[in-house]
């Protein structure tokens, strides 16, 4: 049973959440794999390639490529920033042009209908 248990917690932190309640306003989040021209949505952070990109549909829509950086999960266009920390914990980062850093606040949803 603990085996069970701690398999089914594997299989749960790698697949990304996709809900988002940001700074009061729903936020949907895609990550689509284009490595091959395939532009393959996937569900597992373990699977995503060098082409991907994640698609955040929100007060702003966004389509933000992957970045290289160790041991982070993230997407930039160097003026916004998305950062898995787990499958449900994210940052989203904003930066003004003014330099300065704006982190909107952001939780998993379980479902938006």
């Amino acid at each position: 049973m603990m085996l069970i248990s701690l398999l089914l917690s594997f299989w749960l932190s790698i697949i990304p959440a996709s809900s988002f309640m940001c700074d009061n306003e729903i936020l949907q989040a895609k990550i689509i794999n284009n490595e091959n021209g395939d532009f393959a949505m996937i569900e597992d952070l373990e699977k995503i390639d060098a082409g991907a990109f994640v698609v955040l549909d929100w007060k702003v829509n966004l389509m933000l490529p992957r970045t290289f950086i160790q041991k982070e999960i993230s997407f930039s266009d160097k003026r916004w920033k998305w950062i898995y920390s787990d499958n449900n914990k994210v940052e989203l980062l904003e930066k003004k042009p003014n330099g300065e850093i704006v982190e909107h606040k952001c939780t998993y949803q379980e479902k938006i209908s």
